[in-house]
């Protein structure tokens, strides 16, 4: 039976995130009805993990089992001319019947975009969030110390979180700042790799790191949220339109 590995990439703006919901529009779901067309059989196809609702998704990745052929090139035009335009399948692999897109993953690569000025941007009102305030981007490195290791995050969990053990390893942390074209205001990145993340970490993390740049809290500060282990010190969650799954590796 082929195991089918899908690298997918999609603009999250007008899906209530990866995960299939009854009721409502998920990636997971649409690209469930193409694939249950190409195939004509249903097919439940399993992801790396969630991803929020808006959030992107540049290298998400799923995996799914049939009893039936497809080459990999035919099965990704297939699929291609069924989705509709805000979801594209990258790459299609067959794969070892041992592979599964959320156990096999060795490690999440999350990047989060943010701008402060010249006020909002019609063109990155959906992909980048506008923080108002100018930042330190060196006292947020310090505070990334902090972070980097296996840690308990339950910190930076938010709420309706059912994941039983949260420990997690970030890998590492990079803040920089881009610009795209002369005329978009200057881009401030955030990139962070983990073997695995909880219910909003990301995001949580983050927000905190912007309060650490505005000078609300000190980098040191981090240290302690992180000891407590109660997600009632958390800052609020930046929102997941700035928010993209760029690489899972394995």
């Amino acid at each position: 039976m082929p195991n089918f590995k899908l690298t997918i990439e999609y603009e999250g703006t007008n899906y209530h995130g990866w995960q299939k919901q009854k009721n409502k529009s998920t990636v997971q779901g649409v690209i469930e009805e193409a694939v249950k067309e190409a195939f004509k059989t249903e097919i439940h196809i399993i992801g790396q993990g969630r991803i929020d609702s808006g959030a992107h998704a540049l290298g998400q990745v799923a995996h799914f089992k049939v009893g039936k052929e497809f080459a990999p090139l035919a099965l990704r035009r297939a699929l291609n001319s069924l989705l509709p335009r805000d979801i594209r399948i990258k790459n299609v692999e067959i794969v070892g019947d041992d592979f599964h897109s959320r156990y096999s993953a060795k490690l999440r690569h999350y990047r989060y975009l943010i701008y402060s000025n010249d006020g909002p941007s019609v063109w990155l009102r959906r992909f980048a969030h506008f923080y108002p305030y100018r930042v330190d981007i060196e006292k947020m490195y310090r505070a990334t110390n902090f972070l980097i290791g296996e840690h308990d995050f339950s910190s930076f969990q938010s709420s309706g979180s059912i994941v039983r053990n949260p420990v997690r390893e970030i890998t590492s942390i990079e803040i920089n700042r881009k610009k795209i074209w002369n005329s978009f205001p200057e881009l401030i990145m955030f990139d962070i790799k983990a073997n695995a993340f909880l219910y909003r970490m990301v995001r949580n993390i983050v927000g905190t790191l912007l309060e650490v740049g505005r000078g609300k809290i000190t980098p040191e500060e981090i240290k302690r949220i992180l000891e407590l282990k109660d997600r009632k010190e958390l800052s609020s969650p930046v929102p997941a339109y700035g928010l993209y799954l760029v690489e899972v590796e394995y």
